[in-house]
């Protein structure tokens, strides 16, 4: 009995630092998306050498406010987390061809490598976090990586 009472404890321990977890990277994200939204719209000739020269920038700018404005609101409530997060996920994916571009600039905005492929780097890895915000919240998403495997011998 004693060592079913420490299993649950350690159970719920485990889960208790997984939400901690998923709040503070969910609260980062969401953070990220409408510090960005403020960027674009009080100083966005910061992010004008990101924009290549066919895309307008004016309109780049406004529809990446947009864009980060409304995945920061989903990530910030409860019931749109997991929308939130597979958005995010999504507008991460749609900023990779510019950062290859970018990549590829004989004069990168990030600067000389190796800045450009660890900010390459790091965009997969928020593509990541995305994917994974929205499977720890989504109701259906496979959560046996949180419980763990089960009680039968496993």
């Amino acid at each position: 009995m004693l060592k079913n009472a420490i299993t649950l404890y350690e159970k719920k321990r485990g889960v208790r630092f997984l939400t901690m977890k998923l709040k503070i990277v969910t609260y980062l994200f969401a953070a990220l998306m409408l510090v960005g939204t403020a960027g674009h719209v009080f100083n966005p000739e910061f992010y004008e050498p990101m924009i290549p020269d066919f895309f307008p920038a004016d309109l780049a700018n406004i529809l990446t406010a947009l864009a980060e404005f409304a995945v920061g609101v989903l990530l910030l409530i409860p019931k749109t987390r997991a929308l939130g997060g597979l958005a995010f996920a999504l507008l991460m994916v749609g900023f990779v061809p510019f950062h290859v571009w970018d990549f590829f600039r004989d004069d990168p905005m990030v600067g000389p490598q190796p800045a450009p492929t660890i900010r390459l780097a790091i965009q997969f890895l928020l593509i990541y976090g995305g994917i994974w915000i929205y499977r720890r919240t989504h109701p259906v998403a496979d959560r046996t990586a949180e419980t763990g495997p089960s009680e039968k011998g496993e």
